[in-house]
C-alpha cells in the first residue's frame, strides 16, 4: 500500500476531494506544477485493523507565479515562484478555506521533511490569495 491510508469517508469525499480538484483544475498551469502529498502520524495508536490511522494529511505546491513563463522552477528567479502548503487534520470537515493554508517551511518543521531542496524559493510565503482564496 504505497498510496493508501485509512480515511473517514467524509474527509476523503469532501474537503480532501476539494483540494485534489483544485490541483487538477485551478492550480494547473502551462509550466510544471509540483505537488507533494503525505500523511502524518503524531502520538497515535489508532488503527484500522493493523494499519495506523494518520492524524494529519498535507499537500505542498510549487510552480511559477504566472504559470506560462516557459521556465522551469530551477530557471525562474525566486520572485517568479510561488509555493504553499495545506495541513488538514484527519477529521477535518466542511469546505477548504485559507485556514488550512500553511507555508511550506511550516510543514517542513511539522514533518521533518525538506521539500524542493534544489529550488531557490521562499518557503516561508503563505499567500492564500495567490491560490484562489479570498482571505
Amino acid at each position: 500500500m504505497s498510496n493508501m491510508t485509512p480515511q473517514p469517508y467524509d474527509f476523503n469525499t469532501n474537503i480532501w476531494a476539494e483540494l485534489e480538484s483544485k490541483v487538477r483544475s485551478q492550480y494547473m498551469c502551462l509550466d510544471t506544477l509540483y505537488v507533494v502529498t503525505g500523511a502524518y502520524w503524531k502520538n497515535t495508536d489508532t488503527k484500522v485493523g493493523k494499519y495506523p490511522v494518520p492524524t494529519h494529511y498535507y499537500k505542498v505546491f510549487l510552480r511559477t507565479r504566472k504559470g506560462n513563463s516557459g521556465k522551469t522552477v530551477f530557471d525562474a528567479p525566486a520572485d517568479e515562484l510561488k509555493c504553499i502548503g495545506f495541513w488538514l487534520s484527519h477529521d477535518a470537515t466542511g469546505n477548504l478555506t485559507s485556514a488550512y493554508c500553511k507555508s511550506v517551511a511550516d510543514i517542513e518543521k511539522l514533518t521533518g521533511f525538506t521539500f524542493f531542496p534544489k529550488v531557490n524559493v521562499d518557503k516561508t510565503q503563505c499567500v492564500a490569495s495567490d491560490w484562489g482564496f479570498s482571505n
